[in-house]
């Protein structure tokens, strides 16, 4: 099934209070920090065996030619904008999958 978004007109929702969403496009600096989310997270993941390394979380997550930056998502919380989550987008030309979200345990 696919959503012609086009054709919706959807309010966009806001995050929650002290949250703030960013792309990775906006903050690239922020990706190496998106590690222990990533691998904390991926315990959490049905047939996912063991943390990943640093290699393999950045092969599978954010070097994938589908993962355009301007489609990963990272939620920053507080003053310090600590990233607390991230969602992708996998983008096959015409067509967009969601791939992944991800939030802290604390």
């Amino acid at each position: 099934m696919a959503l012609d978004l086009a054709q919706v007109e959807a309010a966009f929702p806001a995050p929650p209070r002290g949250i703030t969403i960013v792309s990775r496009a906006e903050r690239p600096e922020l990706t190496d920090q998106l590690y222990e989310i990533g691998s904390e997270g991926a315990a959490d993941i049905p047939g996912v065996s063991g943390r990943p390394t640093y290699e393999q979380w950045r092969a599978t997550d954010v070097d994938r030619p589908t993962r355009k930056p301007e489609f990963f998502f990272i939620a920053l919380a507080g003053d310090d904008e600590q990233p607390v989550g991230y969602a992708v987008l996998d983008d096959y030309g015409r067509d967009a999958y969601h791939r992944l979200t991800i939030v802290t345990r604390s």
